[in-house]
């Protein structure tokens, strides 16, 4: 969405890297410049395993970063007509030990690439995890029919 300071961290990213960036329509104009697309979820995906960086104010733009180890940076979206729903951002980020990837302000960039051994290793543990939960719920279910 349209964020005053995300925009300025988009430039930073475009400007340092000498990278174009790619605006993914969201209804909002922001980049005069920019090449703008309604992708598909496959090629949403594709775009992500294949950039240089993301900037994003959505969970699924930061779960996919993390799955394509991509690197990326987190704007806070501004809610004005509902709730504030950064909060499973803010989850999965504690989780993979990547809080530092939230930016308010462009000066905080320095471009550190994220350590995607530990992100993947931390994501394996979790999908295991979440296996077994499975895999105990459906026998449980079996069980009781």
């Amino acid at each position: 969405n349209e964020n005053a300071k995300g925009l300025e961290i988009v430039s930073k990213i475009e400007n340092a890297l000498k990278i174009k960036k790619i605006w993914i329509e969201s209804g909002v104009a922001a980049f005069k410049n920019a090449q703008e697309c309604c992708p598909t979820p496959f090629e949403f995906v594709n775009l992500i395993k294949n950039a240089a960086y993301v900037v994003t104010d959505s969970f699924h733009g930061v779960a996919f970063s993390c799955m394509m180890n991509t690197n990326f940076y987190v704007v806070k979206r501004n809610y004005t007509s509902s709730p504030e729903q950064n909060t499973r951002i803010q989850s999965i980020l504690e989780m993979l030990h990547l809080q530092s990837r939230i930016i308010e302000n462009p000066a905080d960039i320095e471009f550190e690439k994220i350590d995607f051994i530990k992100v993947n290793s931390i994501l394996e543990v979790e999908r295991e995890k979440s296996s077994d939960f499975l895999s105990t719920a459906l026998e449980d279910t079996i069980k009781h029919e």
